[in-house]
């Protein structure tokens, strides 16, 4: 019998480990704002992703988790997902990632060995406005590696530029 309750337990705690935070309860109805995540597709197993790893602190559904759960199980085959979310109209903190991903932990050996996979993190101040649309967007070259959030229809940056040289 303590073999069961010992089952149900492990059961549990790994169902409530894959709970993520929601910024925009449900039920929530005040205004919100669209904060999006973004990424290229630079090959078949290969590609660049913007995405908001935390707000507030909190870990959130992101493009990373997404696009690594669509991935799983096709070797070297990468299928990027991208993730939009609701976010209340409020200050908020969030931690901003833009990196390089790969289908096959062996493909970023490699692309690190050979001085081509980049990424860069920080954490900026955010407060949306009701209604707009936001982008976490960046840039992954040699030269630089810096992610941001802008404005998705006038382009233009909401946050401070994380760079990392």
């Amino acid at each position: 019998m303590f073999k069961n309750y010992t089952a149900l337990l492990l059961v549990f705690l790994s169902l409530t480990g894959c709970a993520t935070y929601k910024h925009v309860p449900d039920g929530y109805t005040g205004p919100v704002a669209q904060l999006g995540d973004s990424g290229i597709q630079l090959s078949g197993g290969k590609g660049e992703l913007y995405y908001v790893a935390s707000i507030n602190g909190n870990q959130i559904e992101n493009a990373r988790t997404a696009t690594g759960r669509a991935s799983y199980g096709r070797g070297f085959s990468l299928t990027m997902d991208r993730v939009w979310r609701p976010v209340k109209i409020e200050p908020m903190k969030l931690k901003i990632v833009g990196t390089h991903v790969t289908a096959a932990p062996i493909h970023e050996i490699a692309s690190r060995a050979i001085g081509e996979f980049f990424s860069v993190e920080g954490e900026v101040e955010f407060t949306p406005v009701a209604g707009k649309e936001y982008l976490v967007v960046g840039e992954l070259t040699k030269a630089q590696a810096s992610v941001w959030v802008q404005d998705q229809e006038t382009k233009q940056s909401v946050t401070k530029k994380i760079v990392a040289r």
